[in-house]
């Protein structure tokens, strides 16, 4: 719709911000690169002269798209074939040059999410099959500052980010597809909203500290809902659909996690976590009504608070 447009405009314009800030320095750099294609250091060259100019500038963009094809054979609700896809548009600028702080950084995502994958559609599953699997559709994902000392001794984020992509981080779970791992099966289907996770983030500010060489601790404070409207609203998609929301009144969760680094005689290396969260905003009770009556029963009245 309407809105989809606009997003996807807005979008474009990011990723063309550098055509419009400097077109003779563009011009001045000429097309070197643009050679053969089998011998080009990249596949599309310099872009015109774009490429170099980004990279004295200290700016990378990119787009990368991941694609989950899937077949549900036997089981579930109805069987089929499903797709799910993730067009990843990002753009990284190091500040430090126009601002004098040193390790200041931006740091812009966004989305477009294609098809509907099986999870919802075919399974039936709280979890999804496939990470990239959301509601369809173009939204902002990662707009934040971020300032990093030397060393990475202190780390501090402010923006818009997600809990899912710094805390409960399970380093293994990368190289799988599944996305039954650490927070999208254990907390998603518990906080308000699913919590500020992909694939919408929420407003926040984070800091991580490098407490000894093994030992690093972080916390966090995000908006209570990353939807924006209270949780007896409409379903997600209907709330903030193009990620824009930026709810500031929808309450605080509250993360922290300390993680400590080890090798052990027999065990090898490893990483031990240990962290808790609270969120200040009250979700609906998914089994009971306001008087404490099953909410499976005929006259049920509105969901209680948990």
């Amino acid at each position: 719709g309407e809105r989809l447009r606009i997003t996807t405009l807005v979008l474009a314009a990011s990723a063309a911000w550098g055509l419009t800030c400097a077109p003779t320095a563009f011009a001045a750099s000429g097309p070197q690169g643009d050679g053969s294609i089998w011998t080009r250091s990249h596949l599309f060259g310099d872009w015109g002269g774009i490429r170099p100019w980004l990279k004295q500038h200290e700016i990378s963009i990119g787009a990368v798209e991941s694609a989950a094809p899937s077949a549900i054979l036997h089981g579930g609700e109805r069987q089929g074939t499903a797709y799910a896809g993730l067009l990843t548009l990002s753009a990284d600028a190091n500040l430090a040059p126009e601002t004098g702080i040193s390790g200041l950084s931006v740091h812009v995502t966004s989305w477009i999410v294609q098809g509907n994958g099986a999870s919802a559609h075919g399974v039936g599953s709280l979890s999804g099959l496939a990470y990239v699997a959301a509601q369809p559709g173009a939204r902002l994902g990662d707009a934040f500052l971020e300032w990093q000392a030397p060393h990475d001794a202190v780390r501090v984020k402010i923006g818009q980010f997600g809990l899912d992509e710094n805390f409960d981080l399970n380093p293994d779970a990368g190289v799988f597809l599944n996305s039954t791992f650490t927070y999208r099966n254990i907390m998603a289907d518990q906080l308000p909203g699913g919590g500020p996770a992909y694939s919408y983030e929420g407003p926040g500010i984070m800091a991580g500290v490098q407490a000894t060489p093994r030992l690093r601790l972080k916390a966090a404070i995000f908006s209570g809902d990353p939807l924006g409207q209270p949780v007896r609203g409409p379903a997600p998609p209907a709330r903030d659909g193009n990620g824009l929301a930026f709810p500031l009144n929808t309450g605080v969760l509250a993360i922290a996690e300390g993680d400590w680094s080890y090798r052990m005689p027999g065990l090898g290396k490893g990483l031990f976590a240990l962290g808790g969260l609270y969120d200040t905003l009250n979700r609906p009770d998914l089994l009971h009504d306001a008087n404490g009556q099953s909410l499976a029963q005929p006259d049920a009245g509105p969901p209680g608070d948990e």
